[in-house]
């Protein structure tokens, strides 16, 4: 059996691993042949923790540097909260699963995604997302 592997990107702080070593745990446990590695992140919003967010640019702040290492090919997928998400992905992300309060985005153009959807899809699961601003 072939290994495939997988970096998925996280923020460093105790929720954010604790949500993406679920991840990390459910897709190695259900897809054969799948090992995921994590790339801990450190962002603009764990490193300014000193001003109140609105101050400092709001929800940007925790995803800025997640996108990066998307983007650059440093990370196949990213684990983060929905809540802390912006309502507008950049172009080239996709908000790819929703599994059980947790999300998944990954490049749309990228190799890691077309996988996700083939194993996605033998399995019976699906893509679904919605987001709205919080008021």
């Amino acid at each position: 059996m072939q290994t495939t592997k997988f970096i998925l990107a996280s923020r460093a702080s105790p929720l954010a691993l604790q949500q993406t070593n679920w991840v990390r745990s459910e897709l190695e446990r259900l897809v054969a042949g799948c090992r995921v590695e994590i790339l801990r992140v450190r962002t603009t919003g764990d490193r300014m923790r000193q001003a109140p967010l609105a101050q400092i640019g709001g929800k940007g702040l925790f995803t800025k540097e997640i996108e990066e290492a998307l983007f650059d090919g440093r990370a196949h997928f990213a684990v983060h909260s929905l809540k802390d998400l912006p309502t507008d992905l950049p172009k080239g992300l996709t908000l790819a699963a929703i599994p059980r309060g947790r999300t998944l985005v990954t490049r749309s153009s990228a190799a890691a995604a077309s996988r996700w959807a083939s194993w996605a899809g033998r399995r019976g699961w699906g893509p679904a997302a919605c987001a709205a601003p919080r008021s």
